[in-house]
């Protein structure tokens, strides 16, 4: 089988979050398989644009909107956002899929350009936030539409009011698991607004004797950086990490990982990667975090005070046995199957091969 993954996201590794390393998973094992497979995505803004549009104009690439590079391992070919509905096309004349899946920016706009062309498409939804959703995809069966959770299937299905599969994220808890750890941190990976980045400062302030990270990313919005530098003023506690690109190096240090999102988190896959090292997890109880949890993380009501916040991290700070009991909660949640690699890529096969191929357009 021929699958190209299609988006206007910036994509790995220089930028790409949750999404974009569960989308790489996915195509590394599809290469293992034998099958074939590429990736078209937008390239981010700043540095990698300019020099992108630089290399356009000086190295040549025809009239190719997109140009390649094998940096993942795979052709991974690379326009400027709003010139990847167009550069589709390219892909779809050059590479010949047979199946297309698209996700967040521009993937209606992807799935209509492969219906055109009679090939079948998974629209494949990480997130609760709909921003992609204009109203515009495809109708089914050719098109369809898989999400990370059952969760988040629930609400795709009354949102659009058709069939959505479940196609989790691809998550190798081996390439997250730390042998050899110094736990001595309290950890927020992203620290957002939408992530819970206020109830971390506040939990740092209340708790000043402990010690805090704060791991960013390289998606982390202007405003959101402003934000966390005005809260960060008045605290000595907490250390920011700009990104990692190992997160083996955070999880070392790590004791408890808070996952405090104030918005409907559909499948946070830091919840698995914390829980492959045994690191327990406090976190919200929005989206879909219970059902990656599994048991194994302590849930909070997203409007908890901090109070209930500070007593949970303290308890598994301060009591051995609290520690030593979620602790295997968490490493027990990381031995299920179903976010393995032979799970998730036996449910896109059998997804991808379900759907018969639209009819091109005259």
């Amino acid at each position: 089988m021929k699958v190209l993954f299609a988006s206007a996201e910036p994509y790995l590794p220089g930028a790409g979050g949750g999404a974009e390393h569960s989308i790489h998973a996915l195509a590394r094992a599809l290469l293992a398989a034998r099958h074939a497979c590429e990736v078209l995505a937008g390239v981010a803004r700043g540095g990698p644009r300019f020099r992108h549009r630089l290399a356009r104009r000086f190295l040549g690439s025809g009239d190719r909107l997109a140009r390649r590079d094998r940096r993942n391992g795979y052709a991974t070919w690379r326009a400027v956002p709003r010139e990847v509905p167009d550069a589709i096309e390219e892909r779809l004349d050059a590479f010949r899929p047979d199946v297309v899946v698209s996700w967040n920016r521009a993937c209606e706009e992807i799935a209509r350009a492969a219906a055109r062309r009679g090939v079948r498409s998974i629209v494949w939804i990480p997130d609760a936030s709909f921003s992609w959703h204009r109203g515009v995809l495809p109708a089914p069966p050719a098109t369809r539409v898989a999400a990370v959770s059952e969760w988040l299937a629930g609400r795709v299905r009354e949102r659009l009011a058709r069939p959505c599969d479940l196609l989790r994220p691809m998550v190798d808890v081996a390439r997250y698991r730390v042998e050899r750890r110094t736990p001595e941190l309290v950890t927020l990976v992203n620290p957002s607004r939408a992530k819970g980045v206020d109830v971390a400062l506040a939990l740092a302030e209340r708790l000043p004797s402990r010690r805090f990270l704060f791991v960013g990313s390289r998606a982390l919005s202007k405003e959101d950086r402003a934000h966390l530098g005005g809260g960060l003023r008045r605290l000595r506690n907490v250390h920011v990490l700009s990104h990692a690109d190992d997160m083996r190096r955070a999880y070392a240090r790590t004791t408890v990982l808070l996952v405090p999102s104030q918005v409907e988190d559909a499948c946070p896959r830091v919840v698995l990667e914390a829980h492959a090292s045994g690191i327990p997890v406090v976190a919200s109880e929005v989206g879909g975090i219970a059902e990656v949890s599994g048991g194994g993380s302590i849930l909070l009501a997203r409007d908890a005070p901090v109070d209930a916040w500070a007593a949970e991290v303290e308890r598994l700070l301060a009591d051995p046995t609290a520690a030593r009991l979620a602790s295997e909660r968490a490493l027990e949640n990381a031995r299920r199957s179903d976010f393995s690699e032979p799970a998730v890529l036996a449910a896109f096969l059998a997804i991808a091969s379900s759907a018969p191929s639209p009819a091109p357009a005259a």
